[in-house]
């Protein structure tokens, strides 16, 4: 699988590949990106350890066909590689807010409608308390537990049982597509692998470094 470095990403790399329209007024662009060597690949990136947050209890979302869950942007502590990941999601989000050009490429009625609608970007950082500062932040993120792949940190396949809210992941994601309906835009990331560990006790490190 293609992973983009935060170091080499460049949001003028990222393409507009297709379309589908789904009923009733519901519009996906698909995304793609353009690497160095010109091929195309997915956008997908590797996160950093981040805390996350799951809105129902992970044995009930072990038999569905989607669902979410929240990377969290907290306890960040100066994490350079989190102030990167944090840096090109926002970016992205910003891009795709003021790039109004990404319906140009395609034609056809079920395209013409949206040029038409006044729409609402959603971003994809989320911010509580509404205060827009790092550790507020998180990322919602689709999962499809039923294909979504777990690994512990010896990369071993592990199931999706063993996640829990003492575990920190290490996520796989992909900035897979903008959607759109009639009142609102915004952008799908999906989760395709997590890496899990215990989450660390940072107060005991602090204490015996």
């Amino acid at each position: 699988m293609d992973i983009i470095g935060f170091n080499y990403f460049n949001l003028e790399k990222i393409q507009h590949n297709n379309y589908k329209y789904y009923e009733p007024d519901c519009l996906n662009v698909y995304l793609k990106y353009r690497k160095i060597n010109n091929s195309i690949s997915d956008l997908n990136f590797e996160t950093p350890w981040l805390d996350f947050f799951c809105d129902k209890p992970i044995k009930d979302i072990i038999n569905l066909k989607k669902t979410y869950i929240n990377l969290l942007f907290r306890n960040y502590n100066s994490n350079i590689k989190i102030i990167q990941f944090y840096n090109i999601v926002n970016k992205i989000d910003n891009y795709i807010k003021y790039k109004n050009s990404f319906l140009d490429d395609f034609t056809g009625s079920d395209v013409n409608k949206f040029l038409n609608f006044n729409l609402f970007y959603i971003p994809s950082l989320k911010y509580y308390p509404n205060h827009k500062i790092v550790e507020n932040s998180s990322l919602r993120l689709k999962i499809f537990p039923k294909h979504i792949k777990i690994y512990n940190l010896k990369n071993k396949k592990i199931d999706l049982s063993n996640l829990s809210n003492d575990c920190e992941v290490k996520a796989t994601i992909q900035c897979h597509s903008i959607w759109l309906s009639k009142d609102n835009y915004g952008l799908t990331w999906i989760a395709k692998s997590l890496k899990i560990r215990q989450k660390r006790d940072l107060f005991k490190e602090a204490l015996f470094s």
